[in-house]
């Protein structure tokens, strides 16, 4: 985990286009790869965005969670946030930002992530909100996915 993301696609400049692809990103990326790092968490920005596997400088290993070779990005930025949700988001087309698979920022997306491990090679993760007046009651899961991995 780490406080600032090496990726994120909001319009927030220093943070999504300086920081995390050029400064954080050729430190850590080679490391994540090689630890073989499933997940890296982190915050900063008051959203939520998650990425597909990535390689390292963006590119998109596969577009499921199942055995990835490389890690998954969750940024998970909503806590503690008196500032106002992060909510800009840079246009998407099919070559820019491609590695983002899900992102929200709007109000009320407030909300925090949980990690259910079924066994040594299953994880559920689900971003859950943590008050909703967009979903039913009782049904606050707003983003999932599963993690397998052949080991």
């Amino acid at each position: 985990q780490g406080h600032r993301p090496i990726y994120c696609s909001t319009d927030d400049e220093y943070d999504c286009a300086v920081n995390g692809p050029k400064i954080l990103g050729p430190v850590l990326e080679p490391l994540l790869i090689k630890y073989e790092v499933d997940l890296f968490l982190a915050g900063h920005l008051h959203n939520f965005e998650r990425s597909w596997p990535i390689t390292g400088y963006g590119q998109v290993e596969q577009r499921s969670y199942s055995t990835p070779r490389s890690p998954v990005h969750c940024v998970i930025g909503g806590a503690g946030d008196n500032e106002g949700l992060t909510d800009r988001w840079e246009p998407r087309n099919p070559t820019d930002n491609a590695w983002s698979a899900f992102h929200a920022g709007y109000v009320p997306s407030m909300g925090w992530a949980r990690m259910t491990f079924h066994n040594a090679s299953c994880m559920l993760f689900e971003w859950v909100l943590s008050a909703s007046q967009e979903v039913r009651a009782g049904d606050r899961v707003r983003d999932s996915f599963v993690l397998t991995k052949d080991r």
